[in-house]
């Protein structure tokens, strides 16, 4: 294992005259600042109020037509109509992938009620049937989409959750995972709230990184083939071009915001036999948290609060700040940098490798304490790495799930 940085080091000294300035590099607010009523407003159509302003046959024939033009998509299982590239039907939640069903598709000629009944959607949760009412008749549980909570599994030691969350309007965050030749990648990204499209954009950016790194796997196009030392650095090399390819994939999401853009965070990590290799960018982190060892935060934050910290701010005065999850570094088109950092841990036991959103970690800061969360909740779910995650998300929903929540889990050591 390579040495880390200290996540959180001691302060020089318990008291400080003057209370801690923000550095002069740009900071993004974190997902903490932004509650429900407002991101419900982010979501508005920012065209809506000026479009309305139109009156007359001529108006609404234009407005109607723009719809047409941006209405590229039709969803598979409902037939509503949706922007160019989305990835989830806004009406109901079905993720938009593959070819459309004809018989679904409104052809424009006959009323709404000739339209195909739009089938009852399982429930997220519990996967009990969502009755008209939109509640889960099973749980009791509101009607989620499937972007709000989703679940990723490449097998019983290799899996993840990303979810909502309790306060926050929609889910900002995202997972990518998988399996080939031996080699695990997981991905997990956060969306910048106060920046527009940071759902998309945390998506986008989780599914382009991962391709990215599954590149690297045996049989793959950029097939990782060094031996030692020079192994773990073509591995970095690979998940800091991963990085790259997600920072284009949230260039690339639309938005009608010109003065501002898509951002999210970035943490990947590659188990390749005994090595893990992480990179990040943010405050999303990776932890190794073997059973009977110290457990080893891996990432360092790019954050307002680490810069504190490593000036010698007290804790105290970090945390009570406005700015206290203010991240320094993004991806996403005026992010002011996009350099990695990176770690490496030889796996030498069993043990968990786990990678979150600030959604966890808020309510467990620390290693250690975190490392016998994990164990807990494996014990009771048979060590299946979904399951874990599953009730890691529910049990940082109980502590008031103030974010949205990610957790991605890997089962190392044999």
């Amino acid at each position: 294992m390579t040495e880390t940085t200290d996540p959180d080091p001691r302060p020089v000294h318990d008291e400080q005259e003057d209370p801690p300035t923000v550095p002069t590099a740009p900071v993004r607010s974190a997902t903490h600042d932004r509650d429900a009523s407002s991101s419900a407003a982010d979501d508005a159509d920012p065209g809506g109020a000026e479009g309305s302003g139109d009156s007359g046959a001529d108006g609404d024939a234009e407005g109607t037509e723009g719809t047409e033009d941006a209405a590229d998509v039709v969803c598979p299982r409902c037939g509503a109509a949706g922007a160019a590239g989305s990835r989830f039907c806004e009406e109901c939640g079905a993720p938009i992938d593959g070819e459309p069903d004809p018989a679904a598709q409104p052809d424009g000629t006959g009323a709404a009620d000739e339209l195909p009944e739009t089938p009852s959607r399982p429930c997220v949760r519990c996967g009990g049937r969502v009755a008209d009412d939109g509640y889960c008749e099973e749980c009791g549980a509101p009607a989620v989409s499937e972007r709000d909570h989703f679940e990723v599994t490449a097998s019983p030691t290799v899996g993840g959750v990303c979810d909502r969350g309790v306060v926050h309007a929609r889910n900002e965050d995202a997972l990518a995972l998988g399996e080939a030749g031996g080699v695990v990648a997981l991905v997990v990204c956060d969306g910048v709230s106060s920046a527009p499209a940071s759902d998309a954009a945390s998506l986008a950016a989780s599914e382009a990184a991962l391709a990215t790194l599954l590149g690297g796997a045996p049989g793959g196009e950029r097939e990782v083939d060094a031996e030692g030392a020079a192994r773990t650095s073509a591995w970095a090399a690979l998940l800091t071009e991963a990085a790259e390819r997600a920072n284009e994939a949230v260039v690339a999401v639309p938005t009608t915001h010109v003065d501002d853009a898509p951002s999210c965070t970035y943490v990947a990590a590659v188990v390749d036999g005994a090595r893990v290799v992480v990179a990040s960018v943010g405050d999303s982190r990776a932890y190794w948290l073997p059973d009977r060892a110290r457990a080893v935060r891996l990432t360092v934050d790019d954050s307002w609060a680490q810069e504190m910290a490593e000036m010698g701010v007290h804790v105290s005065q970090v945390r009570g700040s406005a700015h206290a999850h203010a991240i320094t570094r993004w991806l996403g088109a005026d992010a002011p940098e996009l350099r990695p950092r990176h770690d490496t841990v030889t796996v030498a036991e069993r043990g968990w490798l786990l990678l979150c959103s600030d959604g966890l970690w808020n309510y467990c800061e620390d290693a250690d304490e975190l490392g016998s969360l994990v164990r807990r909740h494996a014990a009771e779910h048979d060590g299946d790495a979904t399951a874990t995650a599953r009730a890691l998300v529910e049990w940082a929903n109980a502590q008031g799930g103030r974010d949205n929540v990610t957790v991605a889990l890997a089962r190392l050591g044999g």
